[in-house]
């Protein structure tokens, strides 16, 4: 709860807890940044010097809309996921992967570690941490097979698209994760937030059933929309594998 409400005396308690159990020496940290603020694509463009391709990156991602921000107040990063020859025009070209996020999420966030005694040194997409740590697929990778890890957590679901650890896509939608079932909950079942949180975790009969039926029924619909409309767009490709992680991955009925 301190997290989320950004309660900062509670969390400078716990993570200094948390560093006097851990042993850690440095208060240096990476921020991890997630959200559906956090926009990602994947683009291609023709090969091209390390400087100009700065330069165009900027002026097409306006232009072509790549990312659907300012770009002039927010922070982008990407990167090159292959460089290959277009058979279908024989030219040289660049596959990137591009992330973006407003600066103001940063600025916020950077305040907001230093007032509890953490010292930002970078910053990272939470979605990416995910994927270094599950990565590993226990198949033969195929040039048009691609997997998807599924983050659903407390306010949001994070679905990643990548092919062995190199990610394609990173989409987040807001609405449809585990606070979305909790309030629910309470609306039909319990007269407390806690009761409500409770009867989500162990499950039941009758009514507590049926909502937690439709919370995952919802959760997989907003899923599956994602997967539909990026895959949609690439006849091409196929979903190998789906990995779920979070909290809320395990409501009865959303394995």
């Amino acid at each position: 709860g301190a997290v989320v409400e950004a309660e900062m005396d509670l969390l400078a308690d716990a993570i200094e807890e948390l560093w006097d159990e851990s042993g850690f020496t440095s208060k240096e940290v990476i921020l991890g940044i997630s959200g559906d603020r956090v926009l990602t694509n994947e683009v291609i463009v023709p090969y091209m010097s390390p400087d100009d391709l700065e330069e165009s990156l900027i002026h097409q991602i306006n232009e072509k809309s790549w990312l659907s921000l300012d770009v002039e107040k927010s922070e982008i990063d990407k990167v090159i996921l292959e460089d290959f020859i277009d058979p279908e025009d024989d030219k040289r070209k660049l596959r990137i992967f591009l992330a973006g996020v407003p600066s103001q999420i940063i600025e916020d966030l950077s305040v907001a570690a230093i007032d509890i005694g953490l010292k930002p040194v970078g910053v990272d997409l939470g979605a990416l941490a995910s994927l270094r740590a599950l990565r590993v697929v226990n198949r033969a990778l195929s040039d048009n097979t691609l997997d998807a890890i599924i983050d659903v957590g407390a306010d949001l679901t994070t679905v990643i698209f990548h092919q062995g650890g190199v990610p394609l896509h990173i989409q987040t939608v807001s609405g449809t994760s585990g606070n979305a079932a909790t309030k629910t909950m309470k609306e039909y079942v319990t007269e407390t937030i806690q009761e409500a949180e409770e009867a989500k975790i162990l499950g039941g009969t009758g009514n507590v059933a049926k909502v937690i039926e439709g919370s995952a029924r919802n959760i997989s619909r907003s899923i599956r929309s994602i997967v539909d409309y990026y895959f949609g767009k690439r006849q091409n490709l196929y979903l190998g594998s789906i990995t779920l992680i979070g909290g809320t991955s395990l409501l009865q009925g959303l394995q």
